[in-house]
């Protein structure tokens, strides 16, 4: 257990930094979902005895019962161990009476069936509730005539069903009635259960939070999510925690990003001036103000209870994960490799890790990876596809007398160049011109603008200006927006998108938006543009 989960060796002590009992709660009460091993094994080794009570005629069967003398009659195996009893046997014995919490639980769910009642003593067996009826009815039991007999002894059937007959040496007396009175009542209600041994023990939830909700979504990959559970426990290994686990090489305790207070669990993730501007700036998209948390359970279900109405697929959802994963990278980054904190590369980097991440996770989706990165709240409002329409979803060419430029911008995963492409075809689907080209390092929506802009000139400047009217699609729904309503675009873009305005007044022009899957042969032209 050591070695697989924490690296352990008996050669160099590991920081433990979860406890196991805790890695073996259920997942909804903050572990992991493992499978106790020791519990697991008493498990099995109960199943030994299920299957003396069940298989009387197999030869194993009747190797133990001639052994230890236990009768033919016998279905349980008795607690006495005799001197002699092979190691197997005298640990399913020893598991089977132990006196703790999953022994009491095995014995008390451990019920015979009762079936024609032949084989099971009346008074001695376990079949009618959770003890013996003569440990259940002391009094009753001296009465009995009968202290050894089966079932089927006491009672018969008849055209009415099972009519029990139970013989006392004398009457009750009045001390005695209430337990006389007790064993009829439960005899005549009583119901018959089998349950097995192989049954699931867990731990109580003790009113925990739904944490399958909080954490185990499937959202990110499962490193990416057991260090968000790790967090959330406030149990990775900061300055201050390792101190307290017993590393006193560390003489600097302070924030790595913003070298003020100590590095704790909630200061990195939170309370840090540049940890928290990334928190703020991703709940400015939604329009909300963040307080700071006491600690990082409280916080996230804060995060979640922010936005109770949001879709188990929203995109809120994986903000929480892509944040604290970005900062901790980052944080290794500038401990390990003594780089320089940068709030702008390090929001840049969370947001294109959150669009990647999402279009991963949906690679259906009609958003595009770029209007994800200008906007995560488009997300919210977005529609899945089904795989089977995707497929079936491709270009469409336009009406007659038209003509269709499929436009689009790109830029490359490490942020420094960025592309631009785009194709003019004709209502038969012939491609009449294209390009493609760079546009340097910009961001993903003023590439998507330019990509516009560029194939409004292509055109304006080509043989068929004058001969049809212009569709312009693009998959940025945004950068459509923004053109169709000027008024909508920020002030960062409003003097290009006033001038592409302008110039669709040269023609007649339509904006409208595509989704990515139709815009599959521009997207390579903005990839080569590229290089």
């Amino acid at each position: 257990m050591s070695n697989f989960l924490w690296g352990g060796s008996l050669e160099k002590r590991k920081i433990h930094w979860v406890k196991w009992a805790d890695i073996c709660r259920p997942e909804n009460c903050r572990g992991l979902g493992v499978i106790d091993p020791n519990l697991q094994n008493r498990a099995l080794l109960e199943k030994w005895v299920w299957k003396f009570a069940n298989d009387k005629d197999d030869l194993w069967q009747q190797i133990i019962r001639c052994k230890y003398g236990y009768s033919v009659d016998c279905l349980l195996p008795v607690e006495s161990v005799p001197r002699r009893m092979s190691l197997l046997w005298n640990g399913v014995i020893k598991s089977f009476f132990k006196d703790d919490v999953v022994g009491n639980l095995l014995r008390n769910n451990f019920i015979i069936q009762v079936g024609d009642g032949k084989s099971i003593s009346f008074w001695s067996d376990l079949w009618l509730g959770d003890t013996p009826l003569k440990s259940r009815f002391p009094r009753i039991y001296a009465l009995s005539g009968n202290k050894v007999g089966k079932i089927s002894e006491f009672g018969k059937k008849d055209e009415s069903g099972w009519v029990w007959n139970l013989q006392l040496r004398r009457q009750p007396f009045d001390w005695e009635t209430a337990q006389w009175e007790e064993l009829l009542a439960l005899m005549q209600n009583g119901k018959y259960s089998a349950s097995s041994l192989g049954k699931f023990f867990s731990n109580p939830s003790e009113g925990a939070y739904e944490w399958p909700m909080l954490v185990w979504r499937g959202l990110a990959p499962p490193r990416v999510e057991f260090f968000f559970w790790l967090a959330i426990q406030s149990r990775i290994p900061v300055k201050v925690e390792l101190v307290k686990t017993g590393v006193f090489a560390i003489n600097d305790l302070s924030c790595p990003l913003c070298g003020n207070l100590s590095e704790s669990v909630s200061h990195l993730l939170f309370a840090c001036d540049i940890s928290w501007l990334i928190w703020s700036k991703f709940a400015a998209f939604w329009g909300l103000s963040l307080v700071f948390p006491e600690n990082p359970n409280s916080f996230f279900q804060a995060w979640v209870g922010a936005r109770p109405n949001a879709l188990k697929d929203s995109v809120w959802h994986f903000i929480s994960l892509v944040i604290i994963w970005t900062i901790w990278l980052m944080r290794n980054e500038i401990v390990f490799e003594q780089k320089k904190v940068d709030v702008s590369q390090l929001f840049f980097v969370t947001n294109s890790r959150l669009a990647f991440l999402f279009k991963a996770k949906y690679p259906d989706s009609s958003i595009s990876y770029e209007d994800i990165f200008t906007d995560p709240t488009l997300a919210d409002r977005l529609k899945f596809m089904d795989k089977r329409r995707a497929s079936s979803v491709s270009w469409s060419p336009p009406p007659s007398g038209a003509l269709k430029m499929n436009v689009d911008g790109v830029v490359a995963r490490h942020g420094k160049t960025s592309g631009v492409g785009g194709l003019l075809r004709n209502c038969e689907g012939k491609v009449l011109m294209s390009f493609s080209g760079q546009v340097g390092q910009v961001p993903p929506l003023l590439a998507e603008i330019l990509a516009i802009k560029f194939g409004l000139e292509f055109y304006l400047n080509s043989v068929w200006r004058n001969e049809d009217r212009l569709i312009v699609e693009s998959d940025s729904s945004c950068a459509v927006e923004w053109i169709s309503f000027p008024n909508r675009c920020p002030g960062i873009y409003s003097a290009l998108v006033k001038e592409i305005s302008t110039l669709s007044r040269s023609g007649s022009v339509l904006f409208q938006h595509t989704p990515r899957v139709c815009n599959i042969d521009a997207d390579c032209l903005a990839k080569r543009g590229i290089g």
